[in-house]
C-alpha cells in the first residue's frame, strides 16, 4: 500500500505516510478509503512489534505450511493481539489478475545465454547532453527489480535497438510476454493523456512510439506478444509521482503512469501469459542480439 520494499527503514516509511495521506486526504479532494488504508498500513509498520508481527505473518502466508494449530492464541486460551490486515492484501479484489508465485523455470536451449541476471545491458543516451541517462537506468532496475517480486521470471534487457524505430530503454520479458519500456523524466506536476499526447502545465511533451516499437518488436522474437509502455518519473525513489491522468483508453497501447502504475500493468500482461513463470532462453537471445 506504500509502494515499498519489505526492508524499508522508519525514514521511508514517514515520507511515504507522508505523500500518500496528504494525496488521498478527503479534505484535500482525496478518497476516504484509500487514506484509510495508507493510515492502517502506517500505523502497523511505524510499531516495532505489530510490524514484527505482520512480517511473521507475511512470513507464514507465503510458506509451504498451513499455521500450526493453535495459532493466534496465547497459552491461556484467550485470542492473541493481531496487527491489522495489509492494506494491499485487504484491497485486493478476489479475481486479482496476478497469480501466486511459481517456481521459475526455464524453456528452449540456447548455449551461451545465461538466465540469471535480472537486468542486463544499459539504457542508451539520448543526445550529446543527455543528463538524465543515469536516472532512467535507476528507474528502470527499480521497476524491473518490483515487477519480479511478483513475476520471478521477469527478465530486463536494457538498450534494445529496432531497426527503424530507434532505442529504447528496456525490454522486460516473461515467458514470451514483453513490454518495452521508456523513461521520460519530468516534473512533479499533474500530467494529462489525451490518447495521442502527453501534455504538462498546459504544453505538450513528447513520448515515445512505443506501440510501433512492439509491433516491430514482434516481428523480431518469433511468436512474442508485445506492448509498449512510457513511464513518466519525477524522482527514483517516489514511484507514486507525478499523478498521470488519462482522458481516454487506448487500444493501441497503455497510457503513460509512474512507476507505480506501470508494474501494475506491467504485471498485469505478463502475468496473462501462459509461460509467466519461465524463462525463456530463445527470448533472451533475440533480445540480447537486439542491442
Amino acid at each position: 500500500m506504500l509502494g515499498l520494499a519489505p526492508d524499508a527503514d522508519d525514514e521511508q516509511i514517514r515520507k511515504a505516510f507522508r505523500s500518500l495521506s496528504r494525496r488521498h486526504h478527503p479534505d484535500l479532494g482525496g478518497d476516504a478509503e484509500t487514506y484509510r488504508a495508507v493510515t492502517v498500513a502506517y500505523t502497523v509498520l511505524s510499531d516495532a512489534e505489530q510490524r514484527r508481527r505482520y512480517d511473521a505473518r507475511r512470513g507464514a502466508a507465503t510458506g509451504p505450511s498451513a499455521r500450526p494449530a493453535g495459532a493466534g492464541h496465547t497459552s491461556s486460551g484467550t485470542a492473541a493481539p493481531q496487527s491489522p490486515p495489509s492494506a494491499s492484501s485487504a484491497r485486493r479484489p478476489p479475481s486479482a489478475s496476478v497469480p501466486r508465485r511459481k517456481p521459475v523455470r526455464l524453456t528452449g536451449s540456447v548455449p551461451g545465454v545465461d538466465p540469471g541476471p535480472l537486468v542486463r545491458g544499459s539504457v542508451p543516451k539520448r543526445g550529446f547532453l543527455d543528463r538524465t541517462r543515469a536516472v532512467r537506468e535507476t528507474v528502470v532496475s527499480n521497476l524491473s527489480a518490483a515487477v519480479a517480486r511478483d513475476l520471478p521470471a521477469t527478465r530486463a534487457v536494457l538498450g534494445t535497438d529496432l531497426p527503424g524505430n530507434g532505442e529504447h530503454d528496456a525490454v522486460l520479458s516473461a515467458g514470451r510476454r514483453l513490454v518495452i519500456v521508456d523513461v521520460v523524466m519530468s516534473r512533479d506536476s499533474p500530467h494529462g493523456w489525451d490518447g495521442t499526447s502527453l501534455r504538462m502545465d498546459g504544453k505538450r511533451r513528447a513520448v515515445p512510439d512505443v506501440a510501433r516499437a512492439a509491433a516491430e518488436l514482434e516481428r523480431k522474437v518469433r511468436g512474442s506478444r508485445a506492448i509498449g509502455l512510457v513511464v513518466v518519473a519525477s524522482s527514483p525513489q517516489d514511484i507514486h509521482r507525478p499523478v498521470v491522468e488519462s482522458y481516454t483508453r487506448s487500444t493501441t497501447q497503455p497510457a503513460p503512469a509512474n512507476p507505480a502504475g506501470a508494474r501494475r500493468e506491467i504485471v498485469t500482461f505478463l502475468a496473462g501469459g501462459a509461460d509467466s513463470d519461465a524463462v525463456d532462453l530463445g527470448v533472451l537471445a533475440d533480445l540480447t542480439a537486439l542491442t
